[in-house]
């Protein structure tokens, strides 16, 4: 639904936030919002000209991906996730490998890094996510063979790593 004056849309925009299921404490950050200033008439309409009619999604169809679902809690990584979208937007990397001990974030800071760039459409391509715990006992042929597979490439297991290096 569309509201058509300030205060319709602000009534949708409010019970939008209360039902969001990213948010903790929804209901509570709804309350947060005030429609400003508390004297003036929100009856007002938004677009006046704009005829009742049907809206049809444009949208662009997101890229493939494999990203595994955000962490609830994601909190006080800003700076880095911000520092590895640079990365791959101003320095034109396609490949970023995050090194760290156990237990830090890693995985959370390269899923919403991941999520930023997909929904940006920044690589039409997709936006891939590979975890390569316990990397003792992976190869290179491995892991090529695991990138290969992750990103559905129909890639002879042969000749995946050459052919895999001219993918990324």
């Amino acid at each position: 639904s569309m509201g058509r004056t300030v205060k319709e849309a602000f009534k949708i925009a409010s019970v939008n936030v209360t039902a969001a299921d990213n948010l903790p404490t929804g209901g509570d950050e709804a309350k947060k919002y005030l429609l400003l200033p508390k004297d003036a008439n929100h009856d007002v309409q938004i677009f006046p000209g704009l005829h009742v009619g049907s809206m049809d999604d444009c949208t662009a169809p997101l890229a493939m991906e494999n990203l595994p679902a955000s962490v609830d809690q994601f909190l006080g990584r800003n700076y880095d996730v911000q520092r590895i979208i640079e990365i791959f937007l101003k320095q034109r990397k396609r490949l970023v490998t995050i090194c760290g001990d156990k237990g830090i974030g890693k995985t959370a800071v390269a899923i919403e890094v991941g999520k930023y760039l997909l929904h940006r459409g920044q690589f039409k391509d997709g936006v891939f996510y590979f975890s390569f715990e316990d990397e003792d006992r992976w190869d290179a042929e491995d892991v090529a063979i695991n990138i290969a597979e992750g990103m559905k490439l129909n890639i002879p297991t042969n000749r995946v790593k050459n052919q895999l290096k001219s993918h990324l």
